[in-house]
Order: C-alpha cells, then sequence, then structure tokens
C-alpha cells in the first residue's frame, strides 16, 4: 500500500479514477457502435477488457496476475490451473464488453455517462469477487 493510498475511498461502490475513466472509454465504444463509426474496434475493446481485469484484481488485495502468465502450460500439466481460472474471468469481462457493444437495446437508447459507471461497478465487483475466489 502506497502512501496515497490511506486518501482513497475503500467503498466498494464508489469508483476510483481509473475506474471513471474507464467508463469514459465504454462510453466512448458504444457511442461508436451506435453510430456505425467503429473507431472503437475490437483491439479497443480488449483492451478496455485488459484494464478492467487489472482493476478488478486491484479491488481484490490479492497479488495481480499478469494477462501474459494466464496459460501456463507447466503449471497446467502439474495441475495448477489457476491460470486458467484467471483467463476464464478476463474472457468473462471481455464477453460483457462485447454483448453490450452487441445488444440492440443498448445501441438504440441515449448512452450516459452514469450507466457506463453503474455498468462499470457491477463489472468489477462481480469479477473482484470471482478473483478472490481462485
Amino acid at each position: 500500500m502506497g502512501f496515497f493510498d490511506l486518501f482513497t475511498s475503500r467503498n466498494p461502490d464508489i469508483l476510483s479514477k481509473d475506474e471513471k475513466e474507464a467508463a469514459e472509454i465504454l462510453k466512448n465504444i458504444l457511442q461508436s457502435h451506435q453510430t456505425g463509426d467503429n473507431t472503437f474496434g475490437s483491439e479497443e475493446v480488449t483492451q478496455l477488457a485488459v484494464g478492467l481485469y487489472y482493476l478488478a484484481s486491484r479491488r481484490t488485495g490479492k497479488k495481480i496476475v499478469r494477462v501474459e502468465e494466464f496459460v501456463n502450460i507447466d503449471a497446467i500439466f502439474s495441475g495448477n490451473t489457476k491460470g486458467l481460472q484467471y483467463a476464464g474471468v478476463f474472457e468473462a469481462i471481455k464477453q460483457t464488453i462485447e454483448n453490450a457493444c452487441n445488444n440492440t437495446s443498448s445501441l438504440n437508447s441515449v448512452v450516459t455517462l452514469q450507466d457506463c459507471e453503474k455498468a462499470i461497478l457491477v463489472t468489477l465487483k462481480t469479477a473482484a469477487k470471482k478473483i478472490s475466489e481462485i
């Protein structure tokens, strides 16, 4: 824990500055899909998913398992499948974002920052719970 962490809120129902930035990115992605512009494509969705995975990991207080370390063949052959479980959490986050982008109701409604913040909060809380269980 760093010095400045003493001043941050520990309330799990409040987004941090980084988490609010993720909500803004989600809003931009959804608006891009609404307009058909597709400025924010699958690469941006993957990058947002990676960011959300790390933000969710940070909420747990556990040691962060980096995305690059998910599939360790030696660990899998020795019976340690935790990396695959972390990969499952990451894939669930990514699928959630993709589902939001392809959801017809979200494509036809006004995307607000507050809605994106709520979606990010639910996603982070769910992912943090799953990561804590690993």
